[in-house]
């Protein structure tokens, strides 16, 4: 069975956002108007894992405003809502 290949893409929802996006990333990476899952046209920057992680980090103290996008393979460009979102714990109920 063949290894999965991800592509990553980060899609600034502000100014800001794509301004600190495009001081990290080269300006090759940029796709203005690229085709998603959804049938609509998103401005994307590719980009590795490891820069999604970093955005992420940063999400707050720099005011990022950010959706995450993967393709698996040659698939269709999807969005991820689940990414990064923080597990719920558990609440058991202890018997005395």
């Amino acid at each position: 069975m063949k290894k999965k290949r991800y592509s990553w893409y980060i899609r600034p929802l502000d100014v800001h956002t794509n301004n600190i996006i495009a001081n990290q990333l080269p300006p090759e990476n940029f796709f203005d108007g690229a085709l998603c899952a959804d049938g609509k046209h998103h401005p994307l920057w590719k980009c590795e894992f490891s820069n999604i992680i970093d955005f992420q980090r940063s999400k707050k103290q720099c005011g990022l405003k950010f959706h995450i996008y993967r393709r698996v393979g040659q698939g269709k460009i999807q969005k991820l809502d689940f990414l990064f979102r923080k597990k719920k714990k558990n609440k058991t109920k202890t018997a005395g």
